[in-house]
This record gives C-alpha cells, structure tokens and sequence, in this order.
C-alpha cells in the first residue's frame, strides 16, 4: 500500500499540520511515561484514573486506563 493513499492532484495536509500533530503526539508519549506508574496502582482491567488539573489557565483532564485499546 503507497504511503499516501490520496488521489493524485489531491493536497494532503500542510508541512505545519504534521508538526503540530508530531508534537501532539510526542506529547501523548510523556504524558504516559509520567503517568504509568500508575497503571500498577490500577485493581482492575475494568478500572480508570482521572486526574484534572489547570495548566497555563486551561482545564486538563486525563483518564489512564490499563490494557489495549480495542
């Protein structure tokens, strides 16, 4: 399968939207290495954490639940 399933003459996105979500996702990276610890906290597979907290005036909320996403 090609890298880029786009139709030809179709534009994919801009050079700043891929480093914005690179970022995001680097971001998502630190964000459950900080929080993993946690996870052996967690009793159960059913089981999730919220943590809230306001950074820079914007409310953040994070919910770590363990297992694979499916």
């Amino acid at each position: 399968m090609p890298e880029n399933p786009r139709l030809p003459g179709m534009p994919g996105p801009s050079k700043d939207a891929i480093e914005h979500q690179e970022a995001i996702s680097a971001a998502f990276v630190q964000i459950h290495q900080a929080l993993a610890p946690l996870l052996t906290w967690i009793p159960g597979r059913n089981t999730s954490i919220s943590l809230t907290r306001t950074v820079l005036g914007d409310k953040v909320s994070i919910t770590l639940k363990p297992g694979a996403d499916k």
